[in-house]
């Protein structure tokens, strides 16, 4: 019962996240953009997911689970915190 609660609670932020990303992107895109932008957008949120998991899943056979995900979020953290140290527009998105 608890893993189901968890994976509806999961499951809701990631759509909540992904609409955000979304409308960020519109309201910050030229209307000529606007197509290319979304369909670039798409290809990134759904390939790169599924790619992301593959990878997760070889390194996670051939070691473990708990190293594979601990490796994954390190790997999240440093480009969270390059992109945000190279972007400063980032920082300052109102």
């Amino acid at each position: 019962m608890l893993s189901s609660v968890i994976l509806i609670f999961v499951g809701t932020s990631q759509f909540m996240v992904n609409v955000i990303g979304r409308v960020i992107t519109v309201m910050n895109t030229r209307k000529e953009f606007l197509g290319r932008v979304t369909g670039y957008f798409s290809l990134l949120n759904n390939g790169f997911t599924r790619l992301g998991a593959f990878q997760a899943g070889a390194l996670a056979h051939y070691t473990s689970a708990p190293f594979a995900l601990e490796f994954a979020a390190c790997l999240c953290l440093i480009w969270m915190l390059f992109t945000t140290w190279r972007m400063s527009s980032i920082r300052n998105l109102s």
